[in-house]
């Protein structure tokens, strides 16, 4: 069974060890990163686990009536079993409950499968930021009405 939580301080090193596995993953905030985001009145981050092994996370920011989603990561040896799905309407329940009208979010242009998975939730793109990541490949800029 896979259960959605907040995640609290002590999951930071798992939730660093998933990010490690994903080589080309541009948003990696490691240890310090992820320090500062829970110290942000406005981050917040949902990680999924099962049997007690966190097997991915979502961290997002609520700013004002919206929603921007920072990071949503799968440990590859998890993919495929609807986690990221999971974590995602965790976040349209959130929504739900804080009145949020809008959900935008980047991803890079080279990873279909979440382009596809955003898709299927009802994202769609309304900007393109041309060599975003690493000054070669563009970030697509998605969002949801609610």
């Amino acid at each position: 069974m896979i259960v959605i939580r907040e995640a609290t301080v002590k999951d930071i090193d798992k939730i660093i060890l998933i990010e490690s596995e994903w080589k080309n993953y541009y948003s990696c905030w490691g240890r310090d990163g992820f320090i500062k985001e829970f110290e942000k009145e406005n981050s917040y981050t949902f990680v999924a686990e099962i049997e007690y092994e966190i097997c991915g996370f979502i961290n997002f920011w609520v700013i004002f009536n919206e929603i921007e989603i920072n990071s949503l990561v799968v440990s590859k040896k998890f993919i495929r079993r609807g986690i990221a799905s999971l974590l995602l309407s965790k976040v349209f329940e959130f929504s739900k409950k804080f009145n949020i009208k809008r959900l935008i979010l980047e991803v890079n242009e080279n990873n279909v499968a979440a382009i596809k998975l955003y898709e299927k939730y009802g994202f769609s793109i309304y900007n393109i930021r041309k060599k975003y990541y690493d000054f070669k490949y563009d970030a697509i800029m998605m969002e949801r009405f609610l």
